[in-house]
């Protein structure tokens, strides 16, 4: 286990991608979203494939929050596609200051979380750290 590895989960009937597994210590993996943030405990490797089949898209859905890069406050925003380490949000909150309709967020672990700010915490604990732009799928 080097590095940053994650595994894909693909849905059985048509092969759409759901999200990925990454292996996180002995025994141990962690369910992912399709841009590589958690989607909850790590737990077997199964159970975490089983998982990202059960809510690794239903989770995209619904109000996000970003970190604006113009004053780094937090945002309310909708999702519009995701891919590994890339995410691109539709701004949805009235005080945000920027003009454009969609934005790209480079490094959705550190700048993007699925809970308001205002509820403490990481959102999506872990490694706001670490930049999965380098992951390698490994199928």
């Amino acid at each position: 286990m080097s590095g940053y590895e994650v595994h894909s989960v693909h849905r059985d009937d048509d092969g759409a991608l759901l999200g990925y597994v990454r292996p996180v210590a002995d025994g141990l993996w962690e369910p992912q979203t399709v841009f590589g943030s958690p989607l909850a405990a790590a737990r077997s490797e199964e159970e975490a494939r089983d998982e990202v089949r059960r809510n690794g898209l239903e989770f995209l859905i619904g109000d996000w929050w970003f970190r604006a890069p113009e004053d780094g406050a937090w945002y309310r925003c909708v999702i519009l596609e995701a891919e590994l380490g890339r995410v691109r949000v539709h701004p949805r909150d009235h005080g945000y200051p920027g003009t454009a309709y969609a934005l790209t967020i480079d490094r959705p672990v550190a700048d993007l979380r699925k809970t308001p700010p205002s509820q403490g915490g990481d959102a999506m604990p872990g490694r706001a750290d670490e930049d999965p732009t380098g992951a390698r799928p490994l199928g």
